[in-house]
């Protein structure tokens, strides 16, 4: 996939973004803000979801994958659009900084992430969204299309077709 040329955007809520790539150096900051908008939904313990592993890191495989909001210098989201066995592009993983939630940054991000599955010659994108998430999904225009096994059990398999 191609790799995005920085830009500044303007969303309802907030005032100017920028979408990059996301940088070696921000590995732990992304997982920290990941781990933070997990526990923000008050499902699981902070030692839960550690025990799990992985819930406070964006793994180094996926980094070159993964592109950040920054709002004001400070990173607010990122995003990753990873290309699974069938070839399919995916989310794997759309995460907001809690205070940030409800801002546009999330839709934001989707819609790159539909923009580089596109570049890339896909039709579809696939997500396989928490059941919290599912409603901010079907808003952007997915739908479910499955289930598929997570930490927790079963999560909604969500498609969109792309133009």
């Amino acid at each position: 996939m191609r790799a995005l040329a920085e830009g500044n955007l303007k969303l309802g809520h907030v005032k100017e973004m920028l979408l990059r790539p996301a940088k070696e150096d921000e590995r732990e900051a992304l997982g920290a803000l990941k781990l933070r908008a997990t526990l923000a939904w008050g499902d699981h313990t902070r030692e839960v979801l550690l025990a799990l592993g992985g819930a406070d890191e964006l793994a180094a495989e996926l980094l070159a994958a993964s592109f950040v909001a920054e709002v004001g210098g400070r990173i607010v989201g990122f995003a990753t659009l990873v290309t699974k066995d069938d070839l399919e592009p995916e989310v794997e993983e759309l995460f907001i900084e809690p205070s940030e939630w409800r801002k546009g940054i999330g839709r934001r991000l989707l819609k790159e992430a539909e923009r580089r599955a596109i570049v890339a010659g896909a039709r579809r994108l696939r997500v396989a969204a928490n059941p919290r998430a599912q409603a901010f999904y079907e808003a952007c225009g997915f739908h479910v299309i499955g289930k598929v096994p997570d930490s927790f059990g079963l999560a909604p398999l969500m498609q969109k077709q792309l133009s």
